[in-house]
């Protein structure tokens, strides 16, 4: 029974007397005005709380809940992050009721066989019941990460308005929701880090979501953006690489430092956006660590001596030509090219790129 009482005043809820309620597990219990020792139930109550803390993985924790009860509400008290392969596996009420200090949640929708349109288009799997059940129990929310689900735009913004700690947002593989939605996520999640959006069906709203980050320097640091518009014609499905980064060089500047400069090693324009010198020098200085480039000529030799100054692990080169017909106008010269040779304007360098390709 000290388990029992222990556990429901730690969650908060009824207990047998209203000191209990107030006092943590483990804590000192006072008869007539007295403190006395807890006992040892409540003693490795307290122990086991604290060493649950430091257990990461979910296969031990879920090893762990199956030793007795007592484990079972430990764990369940402890537990901070929550992996859902089947969303139809577990009803939202029921995790929201036994997880209830949860700040981090990944969850899976439609099978894998879903991504080959094996599965009709309004097959299930919404985030409608989650994010209604999560935004009552989880006001403490930090990351979340959906997989395969229906998200409507609805649901963004309830997700905006329900956590406000929310600093990761995960959509891979998701549909049903458009640009309005995640303009509601960038203006309203104030302290957003991380924006992964990956093989996602976006409906184009003609709403400018990017514009919709808070003015001044914003707390996000990385912008995934592998998605396509339900209709393949908008112009967002040819957006570069350019038109993704450049709206965050004043807004968010930690992207550039961040996302780009450290990580990006890879910066391929496979729609053949023509950025002139100006537009990539803000840009390409900050990509230290690049190994690929493919560009457009049309940065010029500017923009060669650009790409040499920062790029020092610079391997793969490509200039593709913006007028490919024979007697189409060259914006690249020997000297662009030189200044890539050497690595930088001050002196030769000898692991120059590997691989040079002008077309």
């Amino acid at each position: 029974m000290s388990e029992d009482r222990a556990e429901m005043s730690e969650d908060g809820g009824e207990s047998s007397s209203p000191s209990s309620a107030a006092k943590p597990r483990g804590c000192d219990v006072s008869v007539g005005g007295e403190y006395v020792s807890p006992s040892a139930d409540q003693v490795l109550d307290n122990v086991l709380d604290n060493v649950l803390l430091f257990l990461r993985s979910r296969r031990d924790r879920n090893a762990a809940s199956l030793v007795s009860k007592s484990w079972w509400r430990a764990e369940a008290l402890t537990r901070e992050e929550l992996f859902i392969g089947n969303c139809y596996a577990v009803s939202p009420r029921i995790v929201t009721e036994r997880f209830q200090r949860v700040r981090a949640v990944t969850l899976k929708g439609k099978p894998r066989f879903a991504d080959f349109s094996l599965m009709p288009p309004n097959w299930g799997a919404h985030f409608a019941p989650w994010v209604a059940a999560m935004g009552d129990s989880y006001r403490a929310l930090e990351k979340l990460c959906l997989k395969r689900m229906r998200v409507k735009d609805e649901d963004l913004e309830l997700l905006a308005r329900s956590f406000p700690c929310f600093k990761e947002l995960v959509l891979v593989c998701c549909d049903g929701f458009g640009t309005s939605g995640l303009a509601m996520v960038t203006s309203k999640c104030r302290q957003l880090r991380v924006l992964d959006l990956t093989d996602d069906e976006v409906v184009d709203d003609e709403v400018d979501w990017i514009s919709c980050f808070p003015e001044g320097e914003t707390s996000l640091e990385s912008l995934t953006f592998d998605s396509l518009p339900s209709d393949d014609s908008s112009s967002a499905a040819h957006t570069s690489w350019y038109g993704i980064i450049w709206p965050f060089r004043d807004r968010c500047p930690k992207v550039i430092r961040n996302q780009i400069m450290s990580p990006l090693l890879q910066l391929a324009d496979h729609y053949y956006a023509n950025i002139s010198a100006e537009q990539l020098i803000p840009v390409i200085r900050h990509c230290h660590k690049l190994q690929i480039l493919w560009v457009l000529d049309s940065i010029c030799d500017e923009g060669l001596h650009a790409v040499a100054a920062a790029c020092k692990d610079l391997l793969e080169l490509r200039v593709f030509p913006v007028d490919a017909r024979e007697d189409g106008e060259a914006h690249v010269s020997d000297v662009g090219l030189l200044a890539i040779s050497e690595g930088s304007l001050e002196g030769p360098r000898s692991d120059a790129p590997r691989f040079v390709t002008i077309l």
